[in-house]
């Protein structure tokens, strides 16, 4: 309940911080459109089976229109009409795509004799039998990465297929970090037994990060107790979160990590004469590589590396320069958060056009070090999320004293300060 922006009362009967599944949050989603519509009486012309394919903005500004293009995903069936391109007219456009997270697909190897599977099909039925009834329901289960997907998929795996925990080895690059999820703390409240905020630990990343002390920081802050990890001595932090039950059932499935976590990369599974082996590729330049290691044939090997790609070569303008478009693009990190404050700001005018375009933005080639571009990432998403709540607050002080000090920038005047 801490990540949305309605005032409209969640209808779940759970305490405050309870964590939300997918279909609870979809359902309160639907709700909430359901409460805006009524409560602002608007129109709303909803176009499922349609897709955004791009729009067209008149330079200027004044009274132009925006015309946005979309067409139907749905293909006809033999006597069914095909569906038609629309074309709308509009005077103010938000493109709120998000992250547009995509499915990784089962990793390309070699090999004949492993079941190479995706994230999400781990997480299927069809799968979950195969792990648990077929004729390898007791081969090892191999994860490919070791950030969220990979956390999610060994909880999974070792709750709800018996002796599924016995089975799990992680292949896991550096070793993920993830900040300490506390539904129940603000970004600018102390946490417990700590001297400072979730802020100020992010101000503290900025101000060491040099492009080349990643692994150095993130095992700073693990010590701090800001970032924890399900494998030891973790070298990268790519903006996840994870509450201390997630982490901790999942290290002790690796547990010993000497036995069930290997620090590399996975190269490629061959098959050869004794049967399948990984093949494994350091983790920089000139590094050592573990061993090849043997597995049997029938081995899953589970892809669960980044979901999320970071490597962004070409950014729209936040605000069209005819100020009729908003397209926030994951300005502040999180996507409710980029939604929430933009929208704000964008409506109440709180930022000039100058400010829209100069906040930070990243072009990072395709072949950049992941690592390095999300941390980077996280320093774009800090300032752009610190200029927005600055500019929303002083522009609702100017017209509503008593609302702006709800507003939680209040209580940290050293941040605002700093940007």
């Amino acid at each position: 309940q801490t990540w949305y922006t309605s005032d409209k009362e969640w209808e779940l009967q759970k305490p405050y911080g309870y964590r939300a599944m997918k279909v609870e949050v979809i359902s309160h989603c639907e709700i909430l459109r359901e409460y805006i519509v009524k409560d602002k009486e608007l129109e709303l012309v909803e176009l499922f089976e349609y897709e955004y394919t791009g729009h067209k903005d008149a330079a200027g500004k004044g009274d132009g229109k925006v015309e946005v293009l979309a067409k139907g995903l749905k293909i006809a069936e033999k006597g069914q009409l095909q569906m038609p391109s629309m074309k709308l007219l509009t005077d103010k456009l938000i493109v709120a795509i998000g992250q547009d997270v995509q499915e990784g697909p089962p990793l390309a190897v070699s090999s004949k004799a492993v079941h190479s599977i995706s994230y999400a099909n781990a997480l299927s039925p069809e799968w979950k039998v195969q792990m648990r009834y077929s004729q390898d329901r007791e081969k090892p289960i191999w994860i490919v990465g070791s950030g969220r997907a990979a956390l999610e998929v060994i909880n999974d795996i070792s709750k709800n297929i018996p002796g599924g925990a016995d089975r799990i080895r992680c292949v896991a690059g550096h070793g993920s970090a993830y900040q300490v999820a506390n539904p129940e703390l603000g970004f600018f409240e102390k946490m417990v037994d700590k001297p400072d905020t979730p802020m100020d630990q992010m101000l503290h990343m900025i101000d060491r990060f040099d492009g080349s002390n990643m692994a150095e920081i993130v095992r700073e802050l693990v010590g701090r107790g800001f970032l924890h990890s399900a494998v030891p001595d973790p070298g990268s932090y790519c903006l996840g979160q994870a509450s201390k039950e997630e982490v901790e059932s999942a290290k002790v499935v690796l547990t010993p990590a000497s036995e069930r976590v290997v620090k590399a990369y996975l190269k490629d599974v061959k098959d050869g004469a004794s049967g399948p082996t990984l093949e494994f590729k350091p983790l920089t330049p000139g590094g050592s590589a573990p061993a090849a290691l043997k597995v049997p044939p029938g081995s899953f090997i589970i892809n669960c590396t980044e979901q999320i790609d970071l490597s962004v070569t070409k950014y729209h303008p936040v605000v069209s320069d005819s100020g009729r478009v908003l397209q926030p693009q994951a300005l502040c990190g999180q996507t409710g958060l980029t939604a929430a404050l933009c929208t704000h700001a964008w409506f109440l005018d709180a930022l000039d056009d100058g400010v829209w375009k100069h906040l930070p933005r990243l072009e990072l080639a395709s072949d950049d070090d992941k690592r390095t571009a999300s941390f980077l990432t996280l320093m774009q998403n800090v300032v752009s999320t610190k200029v927005l709540e600055a500019a929303i607050y002083l522009k609702w002080r100017e017209s509503d004293r008593e609302f702006a000090s709800t507003f939680n920038v209040r209580s940290d005047p050293d941040h605002l300060t700093y940007f």
